[in-house]
């Protein structure tokens, strides 16, 4: 499952709370949101988003929030992703090469023919 950008910077800052009883109460006992650049009505649709991606598991006590867990889809997602990324560029890096060579054999052949 790919995350869009906005969703895995929430996945990212989320991790360093991952089981944080603080975290919850800053959440329940606030108007603002216990991360510093976010706003606490985007939070808590990230939050809702994330739950059913399956990367996060929120765990309510009664209507309030207790603990946020990642899952191991969420754990493990960020390190894939920086995989990913890299096998892209690694992709198309040899395109580019590809595309270089094939231009080389065609100059190098106009100028021994031409």
């Amino acid at each position: 499952m790919r995350l869009n950008p906005s969703l895995a910077r929430t996945l990212r800052a989320i991790r360093e709370f991952d089981g944080d009883e603080e975290f919850a109460n800053a959440f329940n006992d606030s108007d603002t949101s216990p991360i510093s650049w976010m706003p606490m009505d985007r939070l808590a649709s990230d939050l809702d988003e994330l739950e059913e991606a399956g990367m996060i598991r929120v765990l309510f006590s009664g209507d309030r929030l207790s603990r946020v867990y990642l899952t191991s889809s969420g754990r493990d997602y960020l390190p894939n992703r920086v995989h990913d990324v890299a096998m892209t560029v690694v992709k198309y890096l040899f395109q580019l090469l590809c595309g270089a060579a094939g231009g080389l054999v065609v100059w190098l052949l106009t100028s021994w023919l031409g």
